[in-house]
Formats: C-alpha cells, sequence, structure tokens
C-alpha cells in the first residue's frame, strides 16, 4: 500500500503525464488487455456488464474472431484508462486502502518482460515509450 501512495503521489506531481506516466499507462493497458480479452473470449464480460447494470450486447452463438477480440479489448481499455486518468486519479477520487494500483498479480508483475530491477513505486526498469494500445499485445 505505501509503494501505490508513493506512485500515486509521483504520478500526481507530473500532472499524471510524462515518462511515469507513460510507463505505469502502458502496464495498466497490457494488464487490461489480457483481463478484457480473456472475459470477450470467454463470453463472461456481457454478464458481468448485465450485472451491474451496465446493459452489453446480447450473446452471440458464435466465438468472435481474434479482429473482433482485439477491436472490443482495444476499445474498452482506451476508454477505461481515459476514464481512470481523468475521472479518477486527477480528481483524487482513487482510495488506496480500497483499490490498489499496482497492477501485479499473485504470479508477480503484468508485464511479460523480464524483471531486471524495480524502480520507485515497485514499477520494474525497462524501456519507457508512451503507451498505445495498438502495440500492446492481447
Amino acid at each position: 500500500m505505501a509503494g501505490d501512495v508513493d506512485l500515486n503521489l509521483s504520478l500526481a506531481l507530473a500532472g499524471y503525464e510524462g515518462r511515469l506516466w507513460d510507463y505505469f499507462a502502458n502496464e495498466l493497458a497490457k494488464y487490461g488487455c489480457a483481463v478484457i480479452a480473456s472475459r470477450i473470449r470467454r463470453k463472461i464480460i456481457f454478464e458481468r456488464c448485465r450485472t451491474k447494470g451496465f446493459g452489453g450486447l446480447p450473446t452471440s452463438n458464435r466465438p468472435f474472431t481474434e479482429d473482433e477480440v482485439a477491436e472490443l479489448t482495444y476499445e474498452t481499455v482506451t476508454k477505461a484508462l481515459f476514464h481512470f486518468r481523468h475521472d479518477v486519479l486527477m480528481k483524487s477520487k482513487w482510495d488506496h486502502r480500497r483499490e490498489p494500483l499496482s497492477v501485479r498479480t499473485s504470479s508477480g508483475s503484468a508485464s511479460s518482460g523480464s524483471r531486471t530491477s524495480t524502480a520507485a513505486g515497485g514499477l520494474e526498469r525497462t524501456a519507457i515509450a508512451p503507451y498505445s494500445l495498438k502495440t500492446t499485445t492481447c
């Protein structure tokens, strides 16, 4: 939790932009793509949307093509990242006691690369580039 507070403070001091934000947003995008694509492929996302009152598409009797999975995934994750940054983080609505910022799972980092070293806020050091969901593999 302390790492999440430090990470959020560092991101806030930089105005939720710049190299740290780009790296963090890219990690969130990779994690989000993996989760959302899996839920779309298994068709459980539609039931979860209905359960939470978000409506949703009717389920289909055929499996989605990989292009359909990618398109739905990119659109969902792009909108979620925008909302998270503008409507949650930038408006100081995030509460570290309830919702960790960490994208780590029980198996380690959500990123597919090997861990080299840990930077401030618990992020691993890698080449930092602006995030683009078109370059993130689902």
